[in-house]
């Protein structure tokens, strides 16, 4: 499975918190993590889909999907099911052209690098639209050109993977590369903060605790 984390963490009164929010409403909520969950959540690769959780971890990831601060996607799950939004948070800037892509910075002076595809999902990124819907759009508009369209058939000729497959693997590197990055964060979609629509019961209160703070994360 893929485990995507979702909005953003600092240290808030010594504390180490993460905070989510709504990109509709802008109301957020902050959750203080315990030491497990503040070693768990920095680890969590979005591309992995091998990594063996503990019996513990696999607890508190059930719990953190249900808060909305992590999204959980099988395997095999397709462009659409990508359902959490990423927000920018700064302005960002052209910085480089390199050879896989190209870097960019921000006023926040965070730099980051992206493929070529992973350029093309940025500069669709409103801060409304989910990451699933992106990719559709991406995908659409390199079917609608004759030369994006024979490299994805060659593509596919020589490595048998279909572009939609491509476009997910493109959204998980993208959400790989601005990992930890205040620059843009990934927000849980309004009307599916429980992603996967897991049943399991919220970790308990000495694992993670809300806050009453709206925001307690600044960039």
């Amino acid at each position: 499975m893929h485990v995507v984390p979702l909005g953003h963490m600092c240290d808030s009164a010594g504390a180490p918190t993460v905070t989510v929010q709504d990109p509709l409403t802008e109301e957020a909520r902050s959750y203080s993590l315990s030491p497990p969950l503040a070693d768990l959540i920095p680890s969590l690769d979005p591309r992995e889909t091998d990594r063996a959780f503990t019996e513990e971890e696999s607890r508190l990831l059930e719990g953190m999907a249900r808060l909305g601060v992590v999204a959980v996607f099988d395997d095999d799950a397709p462009l659409t099911a990508l359902r959490f939004i990423p927000v920018t948070r700064a302005d960002v800037r052209f910085d480089a052209a390199l050879a896989d892509g190209f870097r960019f910075d921000s006023d926040l002076h965070r730099p980051f690098e992206l493929s070529e595809y992973g350029t093309r999902l940025l500069e669709k990124v409103d801060g409304r639209t989910d990451m699933g819907a992106i990719a559709e759009a991406v995908l659409r508009e390199a079917l609608a050109d004759e030369g994006d369209r024979e490299e994805i058939e060659e593509r596919f000729r020589l490595h048998g993977q279909s572009f939609e497959d491509v476009l997910v693997a493109e959204s998980y590197r993208f959400v790989d590369a601005l990992r930890g990055n205040p620059t843009v964060t990934f927000e849980p979609a309004p009307a599916a903060s429980v992603i996967g629509e897991s049943h399991a019961s919220a970790p308990p209160a000495t694992a993670i605790t809300t806050t009453e703070r709206r925001a307690a994360c600044t960039s």
